[in-house]
């Protein structure tokens, strides 16, 4: 499915996350007033804006990242 919003074509994907990981961007939705989905959109551009993959944890599952 593709939209456009503000311009910007856009596309749904799915992607499988942690349950703990999911409560903590719906907190930070709450907390902001806005959906869980921009929440997730705003991440995912502040990560490709970063310009910095992380190569050490590429290709892992997340219980490899430190902390869990």
């Amino acid at each position: 499915m593709t939209t456009e919003e503000d311009g910007m074509a856009k596309r749904r994907v799915t992607a499988m996350l942690e349950e703990d990981d999911i409560s903590a961007l719906m907190a930070i939705a709450r907390s902001r007033r806005v959906s869980l989905a921009w929440v997730i959109r705003d991440a995912v551009r502040l990560y490709l804006d970063n310009g910095q993959m992380p190569d050490s944890n590429l290709g892992k599952s997340s219980d490899a990242r430190p902390g869990r």
